[in-house]
C-alpha cells in the first residue's frame, strides 16, 4: 500500500467547490473548521432543525441548511454524522437531491462495505479516515501538525470517475490536514474490517474485558479495590502511550526487568488460551457481516443490549472506585472518608 504526502496533493482542485458537512459532531466540527482554514471558504453544514449542534454551527460562522437544502447545494457531500444514520440520509435525502456527478466523502467505509447504501450510478464516493478523534485532529492542525488517515475510494464506476474521486480523497484529506503526516492509501472493505475488529478484540471489547477481569482475579485474592484499580484501568494508559510511541519491542526495552520477564509469561499464557479462537470468531462474525446485521436488529430495537450493560457497568465495583480514584487523581477533591 501507498502512503501519500502534501506534495500529492492539489486543495486547489476543490477550494471553489461547494463542499456540504453533513453533522456537526467531533470530526464533523473539526474537518469543518480544518478545511475552511486551510482556504475552502464555500463549505456549509447541514444539520436538522431538531440538532443540539446548530448553535455551535453558528457560533463558528458557518451557514447551517437543512440535510435537504444541503444535499441540492453539494457537489461534495461530506458525511460526519454517526454511522447509524447513513443508510436512512442517503436513502431519504441524498440520493434523491444530490445534483449529478457529485462526490460523497465517508470518514468509515461501514454502509457502503456492507451493502447499506447503493450508489446512484453517476455519484463517486471516496473515504478520507483520519486516525483519531475530532477534538485532537484540530488541536493538531492548529499546532501546523496532523494526524494520519487512511484515504481510499469505493470501487464501482468508470476509471476517470475513480481517478477524479481519488484525487478529491487526496485534497479534503490535505485540507484537514492529515497529508501533513501521511495518507495511507487502502480500500473500503479493509479500512472497515481492521476498525471493527480493532474495537471488538482490542481496543474497546478487549481491553475492557481485560481490565474488568484482572481488577476482579486481584480483588478475589486480597488486592483492595484501589490498588487494583490503579494497576487494571489506571496503569493501561502508561503503558499504551509507550507502545504508541516505542513499539511492543521497544516497550519492553524501557520498562523493568520484572515486568518485561512478567510480560513474556503473561503473553504465553494467553497465546495457551483460546484468545486467538476468540479473536477469530470475531473477524468472521465482521467479515461474513453477521456483526453488521446484529448491529442493526439493535439499532432497529432502541439499543436493548447496549442500556443494559450501561446499567450493569454503572453498579458495579470497578466503575464506583474509578470515579473515586479519578476524583482524587485529577484534582476534583475527595472526601475525606473516603479517601483510599
Amino acid at each position: 500500500m501507498k502512503i501519500y504526502a502534501e506534495k500529492d496533493t492539489k486543495i486547489e482542485r476543490i477550494l471553489g467547490k461547494e463542499i456540504v458537512v453533513f453533522g456537526y459532531g467531533s470530526q464533523g466540527r473539526a474537518q469543518a473548521l480544518n478545511a475552511r482554514d486551510s482556504g475552502a471558504k464555500k463549505i456549509r453544514i447541514a444539520l436538522p432543525d431538531s440538532s443540539n449542534s446548530r448553535e455551535k454551527a453558528l457560533a463558528d460562522g458557518f451557514e447551517v441548511f437543512s440535510p435537504l437544502d444541503g444535499a441540492k447545494n453539494a457537489e461534495i457531500a461530506i458525511l460526519l454524522t454517526p454511522d447509524e444514520t447513513h443508510g436512512a440520509l442517503y436513502q431519504e435525502i441524498l440520493e434523491k437531491y444530490l445534483p449529478f456527478a457529485a462526490v460523497i466523502g465517508f470518514a468509515h467505509g461501514f454502509c457502503l462495505h456492507f451493502g447499506q447504501i447503493s450508489l446512484r450510478p453517476d455519484l463517486s464516493s471516496f473515504l478520507v479516515a483520519p486516525k483519531g478523534p475530532g477534538y485532537l485532529l484540530r488541536k493538531l492542525y492548529q499546532e501546523n501538525e496532523g494526524l494520519m488517515a487512511r484515504i481510499a475510494v469505493w470501487p464501482e464506476g468508470e476509471k476517470e470517475k475513480i481517478q477524479s474521486a481519488f484525487e478529491t480523497a487526496l485534497d479534503w484529506a490535505s485540507l484537514i490536514g492529515c497529508a501533513r503526516i501521511g495518507l495511507l492509501e487502502t480500500d473500503f472493505g479493509q479500512e472497515t474490517e481492521s476498525n471493527l475488529f480493532g474495537e471488538q478484540a482490542i481496543l474497546c471489547g478487549g481491553a475492557a474485558a481485560l481490565v474488568r477481569t484482572g481488577f476482579e482475579v486481584m480483588v478475589e485474592n486480597g488486592i483492595s479495590e484501589e490498588m487494583a484499580y490503579l494497576e487494571s484501568a489506571h496503569s493501561l494508559k502508561i503503558i499504551a502511550d509507550l507502545i504508541y510511541k516505542e513499539g511492543l519491542e521497544g516497550t519492553n526495552k524501557l520498562i523493568s526487568k520484572t515486568a518485561s520477564y512478567g510480560g513474556y509469561v503473561g503473553e504465553e499464557a494467553y497465546q495457551a488460551s483460546e484468545m486467538k479462537q476468540v479473536m477469530r470468531r470475531l473477524m468472521q462474525e465482521i467479515k461474513s457481516g453477521k456483526f453488521a446485521a446484529q448491529f442493526q436488529r439493535e439499532q432497529a430495537h432502541s439499543y436493548p443490549l447496549m442500556r443494559q450493560k450501561e446499567v450493569l457497568a454503572s453498579q458495579e465495583k470497578l466503575t464506583k472506585i474509578g470515579q473515586k480514584i479519578r476524583n482524587w487523581l485529577f484534582g476534583k477533591g475527595i472526601k475525606k472518608e473516603e479517601r483510599p
